[in-house]
């Protein structure tokens, strides 16, 4: 059997691509890499090229791809699975509110949503909420959208006790981009109401993010000097942070996106078997049922500290390894499972 084709302008280190590769991996599965990620309109050129003439069975096109998509079509006769993963026009205009609703921006970024879509052989989308909203807001077929659910490297995310002291503080951490899906805010105001007692301390990982500069610049206007910030550090070193810490966070905006998704890092922190609080969100319920996870209503941050507080005196729950690790290596077997189904059938 020829190989599949991982094709396009995808970030091959973004952990949606790096799952991919370890599933397939995993099923014994042929793959090279066609990655263009150069400068300039020439690299569709150069991937049309690729693809061309490249033998392989299938065009996988890895996120980000929805310009690639294009570049896919011309190089191949075979099946396009297009992992979308989100809508270009929720992102920007909707979720992080860079776009104008009515501006030409924003149809050109619709525009680009269906017509990457509608090259793809099928569409691969995260959650059961992210494929009623292509279909309703899109018009994608339903019959062409398939549901892989995110999941993580579980050999690399491990749990990994950290030896601490009754004297050491309570860490409540926090991974990722700072931008309005995060809601980063909402931790600080949760820091602010905590900076009383000197026993909790957040740490905020990450250096990028259209948020970044105000939620530091934040920090020092508040005094909060129960926050520590640390810089973006190569993915493979970011269990040894989640292992350090004793809760970690996830997302607390409060767009209807957050209702569709969940984030990478809610995965990271489960398979090093930490407890999470994150917002209420429809696809968490569904895909994490039975997970140690609390959830908060939008925009609550007294919700969040009455959370952490409760998390902390609750020592049975301070161990929620086996529960929390069993659901990411389940769920991985899952996406391993959807990808032989998706390939078997072409």
């Amino acid at each position: 059997m020829k190989p599949i084709a991982l094709f396009g302008t995808y970030n091959p280190d973004y952990p949606r691509n790096r799952v991919f590769r370890k599933a397939l991996d995993a099923l014994s599965v042929s793959y090279i890499e066609l990655c263009d990620r150069k400068r300039g309109l020439g690299k569709y050129l150069r991937l049309v090229s690729k693809g061309a003439r490249t033998p392989h069975s299938a065009l996988y096109v890895g996120f980000p791809g929805h310009t690639a998509m294009l570049s896919a079509r011309l190089a191949t006769r075979a099946p396009i699975f297009f992992d979308s993963f989100v809508s270009l026009f929720d992102t920007y205009v909707a979720d992080r509110g860079l776009v104008q609703p009515r501006s030409a921006h924003a149809r050109a970024l619709r525009a680009l949503d269906w017509l990457a879509c509608r090259l793809a052989t099928r569409v691969i989308i995260d959650t059961r909420q992210h494929l009623d909203f292509f279909s309703r807001e899109l018009g994608i077929p339903r019959e062409k959208l398939v549901v892989i659910p995110v999941a993580t490297d579980i050999d690399l995310f491990r749990p990994e006790r950290v030896k601490k002291s009754d004297t050491d503080p309570f860490v409540v951490y926090w991974h990722g981009r700072y931008s309005p899906l995060h809601n980063v805010g909402l931790i600080l105001d949760a820091a602010d109401m905590l900076l009383h007692d000197e026993t909790y301390v957040f740490h905020l990982l990450g250096s990028k993010g259209q948020e970044y500069a105000s939620i530091r610049r934040s920090v020092e206007e508040r005094k909060l000097t129960n926050i520590t910030f640390h810089d973006a550090v190569p993915y493979e070193q970011l269990a040894s942070f989640v292992n350090a810490s004793d809760l970690c966070l996830g997302i607390f905006g409060a767009s209807d996106k957050v209702d569709r998704v969940v984030p990478n890092k809610l995965h990271e922190y489960m398979a090093c078997g930490k407890a999470v609080i994150t917002r209420e969100s429809a696809a968490c319920r569904e895909l994490l049922a039975g997970a140690d996870i609390s959830y908060v209503p939008a925009q609550s941050a007294a919700a969040l500290v009455e959370k952490i507080v409760d998390f902390r005196h609750d020592k049975g729950r301070q161990y929620a390894s086996q529960t929390n690790r069993r659901i990411s290596e389940s769920l991985f077997a899952q996406v391993c499972e959807s990808y032989r189904e998706l390939f078997v059938n072409f």
